[in-house]
């Protein structure tokens, strides 16, 4: 087992108080180019020439790999083990000028966007979703203009009012997400979830597309989670065999309803939500993170 340590950004610079960051997040048509080029903490630059010739015109930090917790070939080439997303750290950017230049790079950056400091966990063009009836909704292939077009005119809209251009099943049976559909897009995946979430005739649950960054390889302990019951309609509970060092609860709509260190905390709350869905996401001391979909009954 390989060992995943979270890296955390604005504590390694929060002695550079002055300047200014920006995360921009970038999408590599090939997984296998672009990749960092030493896989360092303080990696700058990508294994691909006309790429640091951009990188190096600006004052980059970091240039990181995000490794998403949906599996699909739309996050990353699994027989490849290479991620398709990287975050990039600037310093005092013309963040503007710097996506322009990463997209004009076509044959390497598929798409870019500026990430909120908040969320630079986050996959800023992804999200799965579940169907309220699998046989409504159903990919059925491309248009002219390379559009998803699935079996429903409703949901076809959408997906062209928001350039979404990749579907697929997520492959993942221990976040909770086994069974979801991806998607990726030409958009702000925030306004697309609005979108998706407001069409419940069709759409059930909507969930942000959640992300890791990989720094190191070491042995490790292979982590296992319990949950139960699940669905609950009093108490939760949840066993693991790794130290936690955060837990956080999300309700449907991407709301953080909870945080906390404390399992136990968590499971003493569980009995005062709502009847709903949410997504529990647990931190390991070692830099693990693990999800699971939560149902009150």
């Amino acid at each position: 087992m390989k060992q995943l340590y979270i890296f955390v950004l604005a504590i390694s610079i929060s002695c550079v108080s002055f300047a200014q960051n920006t995360y921009i997040q970038l999408e590599l048509v090939n997984p296998s180019i672009g990749q960092p080029s030493t896989g360092s903490s303080w990696d700058t630059t990508s294994n691909d020439d006309g790429l640091n010739a951009i990188l190096n015109s600006y004052t980059i930090s970091s240039y990181q790999v995000l490794y998403s917790e949906a599996h699909s070939d739309l996050f990353y080439d699994e027989d490849a083990i290479n991620s398709r997303y990287m975050n990039v750290l600037c310093e005092n950017c013309d963040t503007e000028q710097l996506i322009l230049d990463l997209t004009a790079y076509s044959n390497v950056v598929k798409y870019a966007i500026g990430n909120d400091t908040d969320d630079y966990l986050k996959i800023s063009n992804g999200l799965s979703f579940n169907l309220v009836d699998d046989s409504i909704g159903a990919a059925t292939g491309v248009n002219a203009m390379n559009i998803i077009e699935t079996n429903d005119d409703g949901l076809n809209q959408i997906f062209s009012n928001f350039n979404v251009r990749g579907y697929e099943l997520v492959d993942n049976p221990y976040n909770g997400l086994n069974g979801n559909k991806s998607i990726v897009c030409d958009c702000n995946a925030d306004l697309l979830k609005l979108e998706l979430e407001s069409y419940d005739a069709v759409i059930s649950e909507v969930y942000d597309v959640n992300s890791i960054m990989l720094l190191s390889v070491d042995e490790v302990t292979e982590t296992a989670m319990s949950i139960y019951p699940n669905p609950f309609n009093n108490k939760v509970r949840i066993e693991i065999n790794q130290p936690i060092e955060n837990v956080m609860l999300y309700n449907i709509l991407g709301k953080q309803v909870y945080k906390s260190a404390s399992i136990k905390d968590l499971e003493n709350f569980s009995s005062t939500l709502k009847s709903g869905v949410y997504l529990l996401k647990l931190l390991t001391s070692n830099g693990e993170s693990m999800s699971k979909k939560l149902i009150k009954s």
